[in-house]
């Protein structure tokens, strides 16, 4: 608006949702300019921008934080009134990462859920104003959406397996920790340093390989979305 129709007196086809008139109306009733009052109101909605962008973040980081804090409630309630033989069969060393690595990881993903949520709203208004602007070249640039969709699909089936065996590996890797901690009096008696470090050095490397393999998988997704963007 201010470039186009102020500075350039350009009266082009772009919709203004209804700021032009917004700002002659600011304009006229405090006695400012056609550039300050258009300038002033580029700023309100700045401001606004910012407090609801802010606000938002908070409520969101507030919601996934209850649900947490729920979810590891019911879990710490779920596992006191699990029968003594699965304790027998599963170690408390996968237990805890069951909840802490997990739950942390479950954080992670409803915090980026609620930064996409935020994109919605943006994404929405410039889709708009492409088609206003040049509707052929809006939707050339919106062919290459299946694309997208096509990439997002595979790299999902193959992160999934990856992000899987990442979480089998730590679990692992935790409990051989925790054995190894609270036996330490045993495993130094019996001289078995060496192999129970060869054992934890294996399972590091298993958890180390598959984070390069995730890694390498998010360096060649991440470049070909941006590439088409």
């Amino acid at each position: 608006m201010v470039v186009d129709q102020i500075l350039l007196s350009h009266k082009g086809n772009a919709p203004d949702y209804g700021q032009a008139a917004l700002s002659a109306a600011l304009g006229s009733s405090l006695g400012l300019p056609a550039l300050a009052s258009a300038c002033l109101l580029y700023a309100f909605w700045i401001a606004v921008t910012a407090l609801s962008a802010h606000g938002f973040r908070l409520l969101f980081a507030r919601a996934a934080l209850n649900c947490l804090r729920d979810l590891r409630r019911d879990l710490f309630h779920h596992i006191e009134y699990l029968p003594a033989s699965f304790y027998d069969r599963v170690a408390a060393s996968r237990v805890m990462t069951r909840l802490t690595n997990d739950v942390e990881t479950l954080f992670e993903f409803l915090s980026g859920f609620g930064t996409l949520f935020g994109e919605f709203l943006p994404f929405f208004v410039a889709i708009s104003v492409m088609i206003a602007l040049d509707r052929k070249l809006a939707f050339e640039i919106l062919s290459f959406l299946p694309f997208i969709g096509v990439a997002t699909y595979v790299f999902r089936l193959r992160a999934r397996n990856i992000y899987r065996q990442i979480r089998s590996a730590v679990s692992n890797l935790n409990s051989n920790l925790a054995e190894n901690l609270s036996g330490m009096e045993t495993v130094q008696l019996y001289g078995r340093e060496q192999r129970n470090y060869a054992t934890y050095d294996a399972l590091n490397r298993e958890n180390n390989a598959a984070e390069n393999r995730a890694i390498h998988l998010e360096t060649f997704y991440n470049p070909f979305i941006e590439s088409l963007e």
